[in-house]
């Protein structure tokens, strides 16, 4: 008759403390990854542009379908600023810019990142992230403009977020 062994497994505390440290390097890699690996230089360095551009377009009036300083639409300025500040192109309407880059969670947001709205049944509008809760946009209303995210008539209106940076 042949004797069965059986073999008791051991804890190793050592082998805990290498899971742990790989499972927490995981989460910290899987977040990096989702907000773009944005460095703090990085981030400054788009605040800057951002910057820029609202310098000089600050104020033009809002004309629908305009792509110049005597007047611009919303997706025009964002088609704009990015061709002109971060050599990328983008395509010209809402509807098209909405269709492209990388879908971003509100939780991930960063500046660049673009902030999409319903104003209407059929009517898109989008702005730039320029800082936490603030962004740029062609207002209607008051042309070329910083808002902030948490107003009540633009809060209620998002539909979604997209990064091209």
């Amino acid at each position: 008759m042949r004797s069965i062994q059986v073999h008791k497994l051991s804890w190793n505390p050592f082998s805990f403390q290498q899971f742990a440290l790989f499972f927490i390097a995981m989460i910290i890699l899987a977040s990096c990854a989702s907000t773009g690996n944005y460095s703090a230089g990085r981030v400054k360095v788009i605040e800057n542009k951002l910057d820029q551009a609202y310098g000089r377009w600050k104020g033009t009036r809002y004309q629908l379908g305009g792509d110049n300083s005597r007047g611009i639409d919303c997706s025009a300025l964002m088609m704009i600023i990015m061709k002109d500040q971060f050599g990328v192109r983008i395509p010209r309407t809402t509807d098209q810019q909405i269709k492209k880059g990388k879908k971003v969670s509100p939780k991930f947001l960063m500046p660049g990142d673009f902030v999409f709205f319903r104003t209407g049944p059929k009517q898109l509008h989008v702005g730039i992230i320029i800082r936490p809760g603030k962004f740029m946009h062609a207002s209607t209303s008051q042309g070329v403009i910083i808002s902030e995210l948490n107003n009540p008539y633009w809060n209620k209106r998002v539909i979604g977020f997209r990064r091209f940076l």
